[in-house]
């Protein structure tokens, strides 16, 4: 048995850190769904004469799903289209031969596409579901997911749930809820402050399933850093909670599960009408 010799250090990844916490809140089931995996490959080498510069003697990657989904359609509808979302989304994830890679420029726009494609593919799924049964007719979901690889994070978006980025202590909001009210804000017809409290802020523009088929899929891209803390949070928290009261808590908690603790706790105590979810990831420099 002969040692191999070691090739040139990669770049290491950023460490996830990360909690979630749903709740039903003020309706009498849960609608919302919420997701945190862990996509894996490796590589050993274990017998080669070809160079160390010219083949890895070792690769472990991993790539990170996190998402959550608002159902929609009331009852047991709502919880069937948000679970179908994201159970649809796993799979046809997995189905991709070159889920996870080391990404350049021309690799990162084939995975914007195909997440996008992705997103349609689940939009069609959900609303051949709800085709297929009466007692489901109409129902829909919300999804905001996240793929992390490497640093670097891609954002998908449809519907109200959002995604927020703290980063040095403040918080920016990465997602733009697709309603009525922010499109009449988008246009200049009402003034962005007058958004939270407008009578068309529920109503979705947007949202996977519905039977028109006119789906605008959000995507983002964002080069993360160490320190960097993600949130995916549905609507039963950000309808009663400021985005000032959010970033205060994410700052203030010691841990991600105690930052989710106190979000959705702070938002019972509000006596949020809606279901409430979270999902918190933290990024740190891997320890050496």
């Amino acid at each position: 048995m002969q040692n191999l010799p070691v090739g040139p250090a990669e770049p290491r990844p950023l460490e996830v850190r990360w909690a979630a916490r749903t709740d039903r809140g003020g309706r009498p089931n849960n609608e919302d769904s919420h997701l945190v995996a862990r996509l894996h490959r490796s590589f050993d080498a274990l017998a080669t004469n070809v160079s160390a510069t010219d083949l890895p003697r070792r690769l472990n990657q991993d790539g990170w799903l996190l998402a959550v989904a608002d159902g929609l359609g009331g009852m047991a509808s709502g919880e069937v289209a948000s679970a179908l979302a994201l159970s649809a989304g796993v799979r046809f994830v997995l189905d991709e031969a070159r889920w996870n890679l080391r990404l350049d420029e021309a690799e990162l726009r084939e995975l914007l596409e195909r997440a996008r494609r992705i997103f349609h593919a689940i939009d069609e799924r959900v609303a051949a579901r709800a085709a297929e049964d009466a007692s489901h007719a109409g129902m829909a979901t919300t999804l905001t997911g996240a793929y992390v690889i490497e640093r670097v994070l891609v954002l998908l978006h449809v519907g109200d749930s959002r995604a927020y980025l703290l980063r040095g202590g403040a918080l920016s909001r990465l997602t733009r809820d697709q309603t009525l009210a922010q499109r009449l804000a988008d246009e200049g017809a009402i003034p962005q402050d007058a958004v939270a409290g407008h009578h068309l802020r529920h109503i979705l523009r947007q949202a996977l399933g519905r039977p028109e088929r006119r789906l605008e899929v959000d995507v983002l891209r964002e080069e993360l850093a160490a320190g960097d803390r993600l949130l995916l949070a549905t609507d039963g928290l950000t309808e009663v909670l400021a985005d000032s009261e959010i970033a205060a808590i994410l700052r203030a908690a010691a841990s991600e599960e105690r930052a989710c603790l106190e979000l959705v706790d702070r938002a019972l105590a509000r006596h949020a009408p809606d279901n409430v979810t979270v999902v918190l990831a933290s990024f740190v420099e891997p320890a050496s």
